[in-house]
């Protein structure tokens, strides 16, 4: 099963296509399209990315103001290098 990108939560459902871009701190890069859970995809719709950021810092690291920074800037860079409208998440079967 997907994990959602933005919350780490079960299921990721949906993608959203996304240009490669360079991460914030540790240069690595991500690649390709987002997986989001179906509460953080319906953020994403209503570009209501300070939500999402809230969402996704209660999930993964609630009292870390190091990462709500690192995630901020993350999820800016998403925001800017979307490149389509959400589409289903496929898992890939190998």
């Amino acid at each position: 099963m997907m994990r959602c990108d933005f919350c780490n939560q079960q299921p990721g459902q949906w993608a959203y296509p996304c240009q490669d871009f360079e991460m914030p701190l540790h240069g690595s890069l991500s690649h390709g399209a987002w997986c989001a859970c179906e509460d953080c995809a319906s953020l994403i719709e209503q570009h209501a990315y300070n939500a999402l950021l809230d969402r996704a810092i209660a999930a993964l690291a609630p009292h870390d103001a190091l990462i709500w920074g690192l995630l901020a800037e993350t999820y800016q860079l998403f925001a800017a290098h979307r490149t389509g409208p959400r589409r289903p998440a496929r898992l890939e079967v190998n």
